[in-house]
């Protein structure tokens, strides 16, 4: 247990140094009962929460409900960001993923998802909203498509 709080103690000074300035970082640590160490780091670019995202004003979006991006099998949540398909398993990001970092969101097909409670995670019921709102063709990128169930 010492030695993970000099470890902790150790990266605190050592993140803030290998940091760029002109990209700051919030750095989370925790330690767990186990003894293990958790460390998170944060871009400064990343969604800041109860912020709504750029595209936001353009849908009329409120942050207020989750938002479904049907041709990119992408959902959006005010609270945890952006959750898509990997190829193998549903990824969080409070980031654009890159796969869709080129596309014009303010401008792309959305759906809110009013049904879905806010601590609800509408990418377990993918399959119920790929049916509702089927996906249109896209080119340009590689849209990877969840397995249905």
């Amino acid at each position: 247990m010492k030695l993970n709080l000099f470890l902790v103690g150790l990266l605190l000074v050592a993140i803030p140094t290998m940091s760029n300035a002109q990209n700051s970082q919030k750095t989370k640590i925790k330690t767990k009962d186990d003894g293990t160490v958790k460390i998170k780091t944060e871009d400064s670019k990343t969604k800041q929460k109860g912020m709504p995202p750029s595209w936001a004003e353009a849908h009329g979006y409120l942050n207020n409900t989750h938002v479904y991006f049907p041709d990119y099998y992408v959902f959006y949540d005010p609270a945890r960001g952006y959750s898509y398909w990997d190829g193998t398993a549903w990824t969080t990001s409070t980031t654009v993923p890159a796969f869709i970092s080129t596309v014009d969101l303010n401008t792309a097909r959305m759906e809110l998802l009013h049904n879905a409670r806010l601590e609800e995670h509408p990418e377990l019921k993918y399959d119920i909203y790929m049916r509702q709102y089927p996906a249109e063709p896209v080119t340009g990128i590689t849209v990877t498509v969840p397995p249905m169930r």
